[in-house]
Order: structure tokens, then C-alpha cells, then sequence
């Protein structure tokens, strides 16, 4: 089949046309799809720089604050022992006896229970970030590698004492701050007074609950309660009532005989 020199024409027309079209489609249009990716990965990887570059201008005032804190956390830890148990109740409210004019004869310990707190256990670390790289060790295997950094494990216990008392007004407000502002952390849940007229006095009862931390640096120390010697024994000295109880039934029974002749 042999074209004509205007089909030929037609043709070259045609073809002139055909190229910039896919040239169009198929080259500038993956070339643009590309370019906008390319955009939103650099807006991205921009918004990181900026928060970096962020870091690094406010790098003395973050390392400050921290240290700042830091002080703070510690010195918010000594207001709490490392531990609190039924002898230390006992104690307390014999010193609430002892330095104000109050009674208490009833008291009652609940057990230590832990307080959940939200905290991190561990924390992971980019080994190759700043903050944990070693100057002439950083490799490129490290630089992918993390590390996992452990925290503290500080655990809050809380322990409920419940108390019923006779005191002058005088008497509750100061025990009222006694607590409040004791060294050892403790805090006032509930408290209901009144007026008994056959003492004059006001009756009360009081919850309160003091609180512990373990994972410090602290040790628990027993207290040393006056008037009880430790390793004794026989705490009831039944040895010696034992015998006492058999010299009376001897006698008892001596006096019978001589009774009887």
C-alpha cells in the first residue's frame, strides 16, 4: 500500500501531536507527582528540623529546669519513710497523747496498700542520639541500635489509721496541725466532733492515712519503743506465773491437811 504525500503529511501531524501528549502524561506528570511527594517529605523532615533546631537553642534552659526538678523530686522524698507499720501507729498516738491534753483509747490500723501511680519503668534511647553516644564509638551498627535505660522503681504505699479521742478544742486544732504538718507525710480524711457534757470535753473521730515510698535511697528503722526489752523469751512470763500458780495450789493444799488433823 503506498500513502500519499498528504497522508504522509497527516501522518507526521499526527505524530507531532502523539509525542508531547505522552511526553506530557508519562514523563512531566510522574516528574510532578514525584516533585509534590518530595514537598510533603521535606515539610515533614522541615517541621523536625525546626524542633530540633528548637532543642538546641533552648538546650541550657531544658538541662537547668531539669536540674531544678530534679532538686525538687528530692527534696519532695523526704517527706516520706520507707516504710510505716503498726509499732510506728502505736508510737504516733502515744506522742499525740503525751504532748497534748487528749485521750485516745481506741485506735484502729489498717494495712499498707499500694497507690497506683502513672510512671515510666524504662525508657528507650536512640543509641545513636546525643545523649548516649561515646565520642570515637559511634558506628553505624549503633546508630540503629536502642537502649533501654531504666528508671527508678519508687512504689507509694499509703497506710489508714482511724482514732477516737477526748480533748479540749484547744487540744484538737493543735493535733489538727500536728498532723498536717508532720515531717513524714500524712493527710486528714475525715474527722466528726462532739460536745460530750459529761466531760466538757469534745469527743472525736478522726481518719487519717500516712503514706511511704520504697525504692529509695531511705531504710526502714524500727522504732525504739520504751519499756519493751526485745528477745525476751517468754513475753507473758508464763514460767514465772506457772510457778506461782503451783505455790499457791501447794500451800492451798497444805493448808487443807492441816486443816484436816
Amino acid at each position: 500500500m503506498k500513502l500519499k504525500k498528504s497522508d504522509v503529511n497527516i501522518l507526521i501531524m499526527l505524530l507531532g501531536i502523539l509525542i508531547p501528549v505522552g511526553v506530557y502524561f508519562f514523563v512531566y506528570n510522574s516528574y510532578t507527582e514525584k516533585t509534590a511527594a518530595m514537598n510533603a517529605s521535606n515539610e515533614v523532615l522541615q517541621s523536625e528540623v525546626d524542633y530540633l533546631q528548637d532543642l538546641a537553642d533552648h538546650k541550657q534552659q531544658y538541662i537547668d529546669d531539669t536540674q531544678a526538678m530534679q532538686i525538687q523530686i528530692e527534696e519532695i522524698k523526704t517527706h516520706f519513710p520507707a516504710a510505716y507499720k503498726p509499732e510506728d501507729d502505736i508510737l504516733y498516738i502515744i506522742n499525740v497523747e503525751n504532748n497534748y491534753d487528749a485521750e485516745i483509747p481506741t485506735i484502729s490500723m489498717g494495712n499498707s496498700s499500694m497507690i497506683e501511680v502513672a510512671a515510666p519503668t524504662t525508657e528507650t534511647v536512640d543509641a545513636g542520639s546525643p545523649e548516649v553516644a561515646v565520642e570515637g564509638e559511634g558506628t553505624e551498627e549503633a546508630a540503629n541500635d536502642t537502649v533501654e535505660v531504666a528508671t527508678p522503681q519508687i512504689s507509694l504505699y499509703q497506710t489508714p489509721i482511724s482514732v477516737s479521742m477526748q480533748s479540749s478544742y484547744r487540744s484538737l486544732k493543735d493535733i489538727i496541725t500536728y498532723i498536717n504538718t508532720d515531717p513524714d507525710r500524712k493527710s486528714i480524711n475525715s474527722l466528726s466532733v462532739v460536745f460530750d457534757t459529761e466531760t466538757g470535753k469534745l469527743a472525736s473521730s478522726m481518719a487519717f492515712t500516712a503514706y511511704s515510698l520504697t525504692g529509695t535511697d531511705k531504710e526502714y528503722t524500727a522504732p525504739n519503743v520504751p519499756g519493751v526489752f526485745y528477745g525476751t523469751n517468754d513475753i507473758f512470763n508464763t514460767g514465772e506465773k506457772s510457778a506461782a500458780v503451783a505455790a499457791e495450789k501447794r500451800a492451798e493444799e497444805e493448808a487443807e491437811a492441816s486443816e484436816a488433823e
